[in-house]
């Protein structure tokens, strides 16, 4: 059996969604660890274009959107997108 991945596109704006971003690098994280996802032979792979362990080239010739996309894979090619609107309402939801 191969391993297979699922790709998971994080949208986010950068100003106003850092917690949440990182709440989502945390879940995929945590997900990837347990022994029962790798037994199924699965891994979670999280694209978004400001990891900062893989950064996505800008460049001055095109717009940011442009290079994100070519820089990386492209939300409609991903297994599921997550997107993180700014200007959340309410409070912090208890675990």
């Amino acid at each position: 059996m191969t391993l297979r991945t699922l790709r998971i596109f994080l949208g986010a704006p950068n100003a106003d969604t850092a917690q949440a971003r990182q709440a989502v690098v945390d879940v995929v994280d945590r997900i990837n660890a347990r022994d029962s996802i790798a037994q199924m032979k699965l891994r979670l792979q999280l694209l978004r274009w400001n990891d900062p362990l893989k950064p996505v080239a800008m460049s001055f010739a095109q717009d940011p959107q442009r290079a994100v996309l070519q820089g990386m894979c492209p939300p409609e090619q991903c297994d599921l997108v997550i997107a993180l609107l700014a200007h959340t309402m309410g409070g912090v939801l208890p675990e």
